[in-house]
């Protein structure tokens, strides 16, 4: 049996209250295994003036692998990415955010590729059609080039 791998999901939310329930259900239920655990769901939760902390706090009271990192005041997501970042400490870090609903093994099969010790940057997101989350999807895959380049 190989080395477990542990991932931790680091969400950016900003007044979600409408979607951070099923966010986090759906990291929680991922397909997780001994080899490909889930360590911590980090919420990072920036100046949330909706009830978005309360959920979140209410979530991690019932399961220790949620924590919330609250955050007072809006300082851009690269702030918010790297507090996260901070405060985490697996292996494999998944960086989303929090109007994502995910399959059940998406982030396992993510992770799996990190077993490959050339791969050290993995993006994924959902096949969107046209407007606005056609627009989103490409911003995020923007910044993941971005941070690529950064890090090369």
């Amino acid at each position: 049996m190989r080395a477990p791998m542990p991932c931790d999901v680091l969400v950016l939310a900003h007044n979600e209250e409408a979607s951070i329930g099923a966010v986090v259900a759906s990291v929680l239920d991922q397909r997780w295994t001994e080899e490909r655990p889930l360590g911590t769901c980090l919420i990072v939760s920036t100046a949330s003036t909706d009830a978005t902390d309360q959920i979140v706090s209410a979530i991690a009271a019932r399961d220790s692998r949620v924590r919330l990192l609250a955050i007072p005041e809006r300082r851009g997501k690269v702030t918010d990415v790297n507090a996260g970042v901070g405060a985490t400490e697996a292996d494999v870090l998944v960086i989303m955010d929090a109007d994502i609903e995910l399959s059940d093994a998406c982030l396992p099969q993510l992770v799996a590729m990190f077993e490959d010790a050339e791969i050290g940057l993995a993006a994924a997101w959902r096949a969107v059609p046209t407007g606005a989350r056609r627009a989103r999807a490409w911003r995020v895959g923007r910044l993941v080039a971005e941070v690529h380049n950064e890090l090369a």
